[in-house]
């Protein structure tokens, strides 16, 4: 084989690889799309009003991040972090929390009486 012949075959050699990495990619990215798109439907939080459960979980958060961050300085703020602990773990047992009940109270509604669908652990 000459130079030439070399550099031709070395050059389709190339242009199919690049053609080969194209379709796989094009079949990647539709593939990754799909899967996007099935986990966002079940992953994601549904849009729509605030309500009690999702004011919970982010006052729940809020506290115990404060409360750790307290902690640094006064040990004794850590008791925030149990009784918030605590309050999550009958609220995920019972279904309810005192929280949860003032939320209500103060105008917050349920996920149920809003049509979202509560997501399965």
């Amino acid at each position: 084989m000459g130079k030439p012949e070399a550099l031709g075959h070395l050059k389709r050699s190339a242009q199919r690889k690049t053609r080969a990495m194209a379709t796989n990619q094009g079949c990647e990215t539709e593939a990754t799309m799909n899967t996007e798109q099935t986990n966002q439907d079940s992953a994601t939080p549904p849009k729509g009003p605030w309500t009690v459960e999702r004011t919970v979980s982010l006052l729940a958060g809020s506290l115990v991040l404060g409360s750790l961050l307290a902690g640094r300085s006064r040990p004794r703020a850590r008791l925030v972090t149990a009784f918030v602990g605590t309050n999550l773990v009958m609220a995920g047992t019972v279904g309810w929390c005192p929280s949860s009940l003032i939320l209500h109270k103060l105008g917050l509604p349920w996920a149920a009486s809003c049509g979202l669908k509560q997501r399965q652990a």
